[in-house]
């Protein structure tokens, strides 16, 4: 699932203008310590999203107060979740965050963002009737 959202992430969004990559480190919204993924922007506002970290890869939708600048991120997602044997667990979370934009490095072809961001998720690993209360706080790179 995570493959085809990439491929498709790239395919759509070749211009440069809708789409973008980033690496974040910490516990990240989406239950990762690490993760590498790719968004395609939809609108001023609205994304899709697709990650693979450790301990999650997941596809999703996040809304976002303003694009790759401060502001609030609401974030909803689902995919799978790294069981000492593969990514073979059902997960799903939905987090809320805000992103402080700390710099930025501009050339003719991209622009590469650097943010902090907090906030709060829930994450569900697919046991019944557990879900669990996460804080997020991390740093990542935003490439667009």
């Amino acid at each position: 699932m995570i493959r085809r959202l990439i491929i498709l992430l790239l395919i759509v969004g070749a211009n440069g203008q809708n789409w973008g990559a980033g690496i974040d480190i910490g516990i990240t919204e989406n239950f990762n310590v690490i993760e590498s993924g790719f968004s395609f922007k939809k609108n001023n506002s609205t994304s899709l999203y697709g990650v693979l970290g450790m301990p999650t890869m997941m596809a999703g939708l996040s809304w976002q107060q303003h694009f790759h600048q401060n502001g609030y991120n609401f974030s909803l997602g689902i995919g799978r979740y790294y069981n000492g044997d593969g990514y073979g667990e059902k997960c799903a979370k939905t987090s809320l965050v805000y992103q402080w934009k700390l710099g930025d490095i501009t050339d003719k072809s991209m622009q590469v963002n650097i943010f902090l961001k907090s906030g709060l998720m829930v994450f569900y690993d697919g046991v019944p009737k557990t879900i669990y209360p996460i804080p997020i706080i991390s740093i990542g790179y935003s490439v667009h």
